[in-house]
């Protein structure tokens, strides 16, 4: 599988974000979910250092209603 440029990338277990970061790189959109507090953590302060990046930590079934609205 391959992605263009402008492409979503969705991991829906970003772990260290390292998926995230090379798809930002190459000029993607992401969306990445992490159910460990501490990875999501992590994520952010690496990202943050490269990237103009939005986060959201919520719990997944509130999530859901934001989204269905």
């Amino acid at each position: 599988y391959y992605s263009l440029k402008g492409d979503l990338v969705f991991d829906p277990f970003a772990g260290s974000g390292t998926l995230g970061q090379a798809a930002l790189d190459y000029g993607r959109n992401i969306f990445l979910t992490e159910i460990q507090l501490d990875y999501f953590e992590r994520i952010k302060e690496k990202l943050n250092l490269y990237f103009d990046v939005e986060f959201l930590n919520s719990d997944s079934f509130l999530f859901r209603e934001e989204v269905i609205e």
